[in-house]
């Protein structure tokens, strides 16, 4: 199987869960990035590991869990609650996967030139 299809199906995915959120309404607290955590890391590390042949994503969970850290510390710190700040760590997961995903692509396809 090609990278380009765990990239494709992330972006099929996306757009069926945009469109899921846009015509359902029934849960309004659940945003697309509550939902779009899971299959952005999943096709991360697929779209990584075929790509290159190996998956850093390990290593980039690292960092970003370390980055929660000191952005709780930070946060919550500010006043922040606590359940605000975990709902607000989940959708920027989601985002950050989304964004690592774009970055794996565009190099995939630089390097494979």
């Amino acid at each position: 199987m090609d990278w380009k299809y765990w990239a494709l199906g992330l972006l099929g995915i996306l757009i069926l869960l945009y469109f899921c959120r846009h015509f359902f309404r029934t849960w309004r607290q659940i945003t697309f990035f509550d939902l779009a955590v899971f299959p952005s890391w999943i096709a991360l590390y697929m779209t990584m590991g075929l790509a290159f042949g190996v998956s850093y994503l390990p290593f980039i969970l690292g960092i970003w869990l370390f980055l929660g850290l000191v952005f709780s510390w930070w946060l919550l710190g500010k006043d922040w609650p606590v359940h605000v700040f975990f709902h607000k760590y989940w959708q920027w997961s989601a985002l950050v996967a989304i964004l690592a995903e774009l970055v794996v692509v565009i190099v995939a396809i630089y390097l494979k030139k």
